[in-house]
Order: structure tokens, then sequence, then C-alpha cells
């Protein structure tokens, strides 16, 4: 999270004209809506921390939840491109209003709402935490009068570009209060006593009785059980930790007999301009320099998300025996297609670390000088497209859940004889580091600054708004020697990606590969409901 002047680390406060105007705002009264009304359930009184298997870190159960019981909460939270702060309003009665003083929002939803108290069995307090709750995530309805669908999205932003979260809690749906990082690590087994304690203004927002705002909890931490060792056909092996990972060099995967480039079929038809949708490129992260075999490479993250207010839609269909899809993209306005144009091809990649169809025109990766002159270029050849990340829940059209089932992604196998390919409004397709082919070849490259450039629809034949954001620049700076090259990335727009990977570059150099496929999959499976994934 940023640290923003004056407000809690990572989250906008914004202030209203009073506490007791605003208190009445938030609630609801003035616009004559029903206010909140929370309350916290405890689902089991006592939380026992142990690890599900050998070699495992401690997990806990989900024990507590906030369920509103009363007429629903729905605040925007927005970052303008550029900006490094949040401000956000919260909707009442279809009105946009100040937030009350005190209750600090973010891209990771309510700041700091939930405090956590762990005492010992001395009473001695051994551990304090103050944790974050998204409103969005996972929540389930408890009651006859809530909707069948919660109209909000179904998580907050984790992407280090995100620009807009719509939060909230609908009637009679509740959240659960994820306690796991107070009460897992660094707490000896034992008996312990939890005390969790929803912020005051936070609480008061919430229209929470002040005696329902704390709850008092046992905690018992069973001992890690032994690492134990086994064998996988006679062999001896022991369960790793869990780390990042990242691929090998490209002269080191599979030859891919990539087909000649076709022409872009020609077309009469026009897309209606409200179906377009707008590729755009955010800058590179996560950019690591390793050295392995005599080779130096840089590796990275990277993102092209749509702006809207169209989905991009790209099916493939089989034209025989070959390898090869005809590939169309469509455009869709209220649930229906309305049209679509030849695009290229889709083709099948056999390798047995990708083993899916590939649309090659999705975007390119290459290091630059900072005149502009590329000097490098990365391997990645093509891309399976589908909504990994919300980047903007905000931007008109948004798809509030991502790979729905009417228009979820799959990338087929060898017997497929038709694809669909899917990004969202408001989402984006991240590939990140150790995907193969999100890497830049550096070993011949001297130091100096670079710009490590990534392009959305690069052949362009895709169709959209505006190709005037459809290039991001991330600048990097190359030391070292060969075979122990550094990079240096500065902060873009005031956000410093890159401290986490200061600290592990490292031990980045040791990890195991990771196919695209289980990437790709990864990914997905921690931010969206992977309906199709590839």
């Amino acid at each position: 999270m940023l640290r923003l002047p004056g407000a809690t680390r990572g989250f906008a406060r914004v202030a209203g004209a009073t506490t007791v105007a605003a208190s009445l705002l938030a609630t609801g009264v003035a616009a004559g809506a029903t206010p909140a009304r929370a309350e916290l359930i405890v689902v089991r009184g006592d939380i026992v921390s142990a690890a599900p298997y050998p070699g495992s870190s401690r997990t806990v159960p989900v024990v507590l939840h906030l369920v509103n019981r009363g007429g629903p909460v729905e605040v925007e939270v927005r970052r303008d491109a550029g900006a490094t702060t949040w401000r956000a309003s919260q909707v009442v009665g279809g009105e946009r209003l100040p937030m009350p003083e005190g209750v600090p929002l973010g891209p990771k939803g309510l700041g700091r709402a939930i405090g956590v108290t762990v005492l010992d069995a001395a009473r001695r307090v051994v551990r304090r935490e103050a944790l974050d709750l998204c409103l969005n995530a996972q929540a389930v309805r408890l009651g006859p009068s809530g909707a069948a669908l919660s109209p909000f999205p179904q998580s907050c932003l984790s992407h280090p570009f995100a620009r807009g979260l719509r939060l909230g809690l609908a009637t009679d749906y509740a959240v659960p209060v994820d306690l796991s990082r107070a009460v897992t690590a660094g707490l000896r087994p034992g008996r312990y006593t939890v005390r969790v304690r929803v912020r005051p203004a936070t609480a008061e927002w919430l229209g929470m009785a002040r005696g329902g705002r704390a709850v008092t909890l046992g905690l018992r931490v069973r001992p890690l059980p032994p690492r134990q060792r086994g064998s996988t056909d006679g062999v001896e092996v022991e369960v790793p930790a869990s780390g990042p990972v990242v691929e090998g060099h490209p002269e080191h995967r599979p030859p891919y007999r990539r087909p000649p480039a076709t022409p872009i079929p020609p077309t009469d038809v026009v897309p209606p301009a409200d179906a377009l949708p707008n590729l755009a490129a955010l800058p590179a992260y996560e950019i690591v320099a390793i050295g392995r075999d005599g080779r130096d490479a840089l590796h990275f993250s990277s993102t092209v998300w749509n702006a809207g207010p169209g989905p991009l839609i790209v099916e493939g269909y089989r034209r025989g025996a070959a390898p090869i899809m005809d590939a169309s993209q469509f455009f869709r306005r209220a649930d229906e297609d309305v049209a679509a144009v030849p695009v290229g091809i889709l083709d099948y990649d056999a390798r047995e670390e990708h083993d899916h169809w590939h649309f090659r025109d999705f975007a390119r990766y290459s290091l630059a000088t900072p005149g502009g002159r590329i000097v490098a270029a990365s391997p990645k050849e093509a891309w399976c497209l589908a909504p990994t990340d919300q980047i903007d829940q905000l931007v008109p059209n948004a798809e509030l859940r991502p790979g729905d089932p009417f228009l979820s992604t799959a990338c087929g196998d060898a017997s497929a004889v038709q694809v669909r390919q899917v990004l969202e409004v408001g989402a984006g397709d991240t590939y990140g580091i150790g995907t193969p082919g999100q890497t830049v070849d550096i070993t011949r490259l001297p130091n100096g600054p670079y710009d490590l450039r990534i392009e959305a629809n690069p052949a362009r034949a895709l169709r959209e708004t505006t190709v005037a954001d459809n290039v991001a620049l991330r600048r990097v700076v190359l030391g070292g020697t060969r075979g122990r090259r550094t990079v240096r990335v500065p902060p873009v727009e005031g956000i410093d990606t890159e401290r986490r990977n200061r600290a592990a570059a490292g031990s980045l150099s040791v990890m195991l590969p990771l196919t695209r496929d289980s990437a790709h999959t990864q990914a997905r499976s921690v931010r969206r409901d992977p309906q199709d994934a590839p």
C-alpha cells in the first residue's frame, strides 16, 4: 500500500463537513434511505491454528463474519491516472456523498478496520494487528431479504496500478473476517485469548450497536507436525517451501514452429463505436535480473487491460486438420453480438508446457533506449486472453464478475474446434513473472538506462476506440557484470512496485521453472472465478 500524507497508510481519508453531518450522511438518513445496521456473528467460539499437512504453514478456519441487517452500503474509491492517492465517496440513494472522518478507504477496502489483540495464558499482550476489511470478498447471503446475487464485485483490488474500486455490502449479506494474519505466524504452541474490535469510526458508519463492536475468542495453537520425507517412484523427496518461481531462458525451451505471418483479412464491416474495447498497457512490474547458464535475462510481470466501453471478444474456428483457427473479433451490445470482423488466426502450440491455442497479436514486449530505439525483444509469441485482474471497477460497463458463464474464456486443447477468448471491461490480463516468455535477454546489452516497453495490439489487428494508450514504458537501469547483472527500477506514477523484489532477488535465480499454463491459471485461481481456466 502507499503512504499518503495525513492519512492511514494506503488509504484516502476523506473528510465530511462535520462529524455529526457526515454521520447522518453515512447512515443514509439525509437521503431518506435505510441506514446500514451491521453486526458480528461468531460461528465458533474457539480458533484452532494448525498445519493441514506436514511441511505446510498454519491455517485457521473462519470463525467470524460481519453481516449487514440494514440498508445497503456502497462506496466508490478512485485513483486518478498518475496519482498516488485514493479518493472515496459513498453512494446513498443514488447520490455521491462525502465519507465521514476516520474511515480510511483504499484498493483493499476498509483500512485497518479490524483491531486484533492476542493475549497469552498469563494475560500478557503478545500481538496487536490492524487488519483491512474487504466488504466484497466472499460475500454470502445470510437472510431472506438479501438479493439472489450481490450487486458488488467479488473482490477488492490487488494490482499495483489498479484505479477504481466499487465496494459494498448488500442487505442481509455477510463477509468473513479473516484473522489468519494475526493468529498464525510467530505464536508458540499453547492457548491464547483473541480480542477482536471494529474500528470505532468504521463501526459508527456501519451502524453497529456500541455493545456489539467487539468479541472475544479462544485460540489454540497446535505444534507444527515435523516435515516428512517420502518417496516418488523410489526417489526420496522433501516437501519444498513455497516461493516465487521463474522460467528458464528461451533457448532452453522446446522449439516452436510459428506459422508465417498472414495479413489481416479485409472487411467492410464498421463496428459500432459503443461496442469497441480500449486496450491499455500498464507499466511492467516485479522486475528482476537473473543470470543462468552464462546468460542474463530481465524477468517481469505485465498487464494489458480493457478500459471499454465494450468487451474484447476473440473467437477462433477450426479450418481442418491443420492446427490453425480463423479468428474473428466480436462486438457486443446489450448481451447480443452486433458485429464481427476477421482479425487473423489462432494457432495451436503443442509443447507440453503450453497445450493450448494462441492469439498472436495481443501484446509485444521489448527493451528500448531512452531515445526509443528497440535493442532487445521478448521471445513471447502469443497469448490466451482472460480477465486475471480487475483494474477499474468504475469505468462505464465494467464487468463486476469477470469470467461469468456468458463471456467465459477457454484456451482449448488439441481437439478443440472453437475457442472463445475474452477480456471484459475493467479487467486486465496479467502474465506474471515466471511465465514463459516474460523475459528479455540482456546478456550483451551495456549497462545504463532503458525503457521496458509493453505494447498492446501491436499489429493493430484488433479494433478499439484508441491506440493512444497502447504503450506503457517502465524505466530500468542495468548494472553489474555478466552473470551478476543488476537492475534498478525507479517508481512510476509515484508507485514503487519493486521493494519486495529487491529483498527476494537473490533467491529467485535458484527457483524452479513454472510453465505458462500453471502461472496464468494460478493468477486466475486467486483473482477470479476460474470458469474455464486453460
